[in-house]
């Protein structure tokens, strides 16, 4: 069986994420929309005054926060608990001197890591805002990817070790950080 929906969005959808049977749709910056697959109940989601970069979002895996890039260095948090239409408190998480490129939550949702274009693994607290440990230190250039592992004991981070003359990505790598 094959399911779709046409959103009243324009743009083109740049992320999806599975936030239990909803589907989270970012458009293109122009907020979001959840799309419950049991129901077929479709919930335009706007994010007040935030231009989303919405090719980064995440959800936790029970739903309860939504992490956005809302603009080129800072990440903030939306606690949904209280359902999509109506977000809660939110937060800044993270202010960088580079741009933020990837985010991605531990699986039980206590931990949030980004990457940013300095190279740099940061972690921080999704409640609170405030920075967990030390950076991680390892890549050359630009964070592309970040995934937990599912016991939440590893953290894979994507790179790009050299480029083509173009700006390319020529050689990339993955480290497993314990």
């Amino acid at each position: 069986m094959t399911n779709e929906f046409q959103p009243e969005r324009p743009g083109e959808p740049t992320n999806l994420v599975w936030n239990g049977s909803s589907l989270l749709t970012a458009f293109d910056g122009r907020g979001l929309v959840s799309w419950n697959q049991e129901t077929g109940e479709i919930e335009q989601i706007d994010l007040p005054d935030r231009i989303v970069r919405s090719d980064l979002i995440e959800v936790t895996e029970e739903g309860t926060q939504l992490a956005f890039v809302s603009s080129e260095t800072e990440i903030e948090i939306f606690d949904l608990s209280e359902g999509y239409s109506q977000p809660g408190n939110y937060h800044h998480v993270a202010i960088y001197l580079g741009n933020v490129s990837s985010v991605a939550y531990s699986p039980d949702g206590k931990l949030l890591a980004s990457g940013g274009s300095d190279g740099a693994i940061n972690f921080w607290d999704p409640k609170t805002g405030d920075p967990v440990g030390q950076p991680l230190l390892g890549h050359n250039s630009v964070i592309l990817n970040l995934a937990f592992s599912p016991d939440g004991a590893k953290l894979a981070s994507g790179s790009c070790r050299e480029f083509h003359e173009a700006g390319n990505c020529a050689v990339g790598e993955v480290i497993i950080w314990d």
